[in-house]
């Protein structure tokens, strides 16, 4: 988060206390830091945009209330078992980090596999007993 970034800014001695939130507020809206990204990119043989799979599944959430815990080696292991990192377009793409309110439908990340077979077999660890609560939401 910007707060962070602007503690961190004021921690290293890159601004003064206080003034760590806008200094990097101004290096992510001037572009500064994006054209930085992609110099190092480059310099480590090129960037692209990643990929998605022509298989996916939404996961929704279940409940309203507010994201309280990923467990994170669970989440991990259902990409993997989507095809990450083997399959390059198989993955996920999170859309509710800690911390963010729900609505009971709304979108928590969704899933992407290269074959139909992976994405089920996701799926079912996923409804699994071991795939619960990978993310917490409390009410």
């Amino acid at each position: 988060s910007l707060a962070i970034a602007g503690e961190l800014f004021e921690l290293s001695g890159k601004s003064k206390s206080g003034a760590g939130y806008k200094a990097v507020a101004t290096l992510l809206s001037s572009g500064y830091a994006y054209n930085k990204f992609i110099e190092i990119c480059k310099a480590q043989g090129g960037f692209t945009e990643p990929q998605k799979a022509k298989y996916n599944e939404v996961i929704t959430s279940q409940v309203a209330g507010t994201v309280v815990d990923i467990d994170n080696r669970r989440l991990a292991k259902l990409a993997k078992l989507a095809g990450a990192p083997t399959a390059q377009k198989a993955g996920m793409k999170f859309h509710v980090p800690i911390g963010t309110k729900v609505k009971k439908g709304q979108p928590l990340f969704t899933l992407y596999a290269e074959a139909q077979g992976e994405l089920k077999y996701a799926l079912t660890y996923l409804k699994s007993e071991n795939g619960k609560d990978i993310v917490r939401i409390t009410g």
